[in-house]
């Protein structure tokens, strides 16, 4: 009954006078861990909020056995897993036991979502115990601006720190506190540049926590190559890109 360990078992028959007859001797048989080490999930965070349409999922098999396979379901949604749908996993097919894993998940609607997940014994079809987060997919909130049309304001500033600490919290990260308060009308427009340096650090390490799962693949988000800033009111371009990779995030 001990994972590891080699048994023997003995059989025999008794008839209704009590008489044994000889005793036959099994084979060793070996006891092995079935079922698989519950996996843990890095993100989401249980009750965050993601903009992404394909949600990322990162999380670490567990320690046993070492060839399992991770099995992924949102909502009433069917079981995915790295071998029959490689596309959404990576690494895909079998992994190892404390393996970091991203999935990154089909196209979602924006609503409340409830994610499950497992691990699979490849030997024995033994799922280990499941876990689940509940999150929230978001539509954008942003307001679409446009080069040499629209007039970049405090709002649009704000929603970007919004959007950030929101997309923070998902991947478990502390919000950030920001160094001013923006009022519309009364915060200096030269100071703006500083706010955007300040949005930009505080997304890099969300990145940072994605790419640690992404093992050097396709599912790992690229470093920035960030607009150039200048002075005053931040260009359409430099809102854009921000906009555009909170997201992706």
């Amino acid at each position: 009954t001990t994972p590891g360990t080699y048994t023997k078992y003995g059989l025999w028959t008794i008839d209704a006078l009590d008489v044994y007859s000889s005793e036959q001797v099994s084979n060793a048989i070996l006891c092995v861990a079935a079922a698989c080490d519950e996996p843990v999930i890095a993100a989401p965070k249980n009750g965050s909020s993601t903009y992404n349409p394909n949600p990322r999922v990162l999380m670490t098999t567990g320690a046993q056995p070492n060839e399992q396979v991770v099995q992924v379901k949102i909502g009433a949604g069917n079981w995915q897993d790295g071998v029959n749908n490689p596309s959404l996993f990576s690494p895909s097919g079998e992994v190892g036991g404390s393996e970091e894993v991203m999935f990154e998940a089909e196209s979602q609607a924006a609503e409340a979502k409830t994610l499950t997940v497992r691990c699979v014994n490849t030997d024995f079809e033994a799922p280990s115990a499941e876990v689940s987060r509940s999150f929230t997919v978001l539509a954008s909130p942003f307001e679409e601006i446009a080069a040499n049309e629209t007039k970049v304001k405090a709002s649009h500033i704000t929603a970007l720190r919004t959007a950030v600490n929101t997309v923070r919290n998902y991947y478990g990260l502390a919000s950030v506190s920001w160094s001013e308060e923006i009022t519309a009308g009364k915060t200096e427009v030269k100071s703006w540049p500083l706010h955007i340096l300040e949005i930009r650090a505080a997304v890099e390490p969300v990145i940072v926590v994605i790419n640690q799962f992404g093992g050097g693949t396709s599912f790992t988000v690229p470093e920035p190559d960030w607009e150039e800033l200048g002075t005053g009111r931040p260009r359409a371009a430099v809102m854009n890109q921000l906009a555009e990779l909170i997201l992706s995030l």
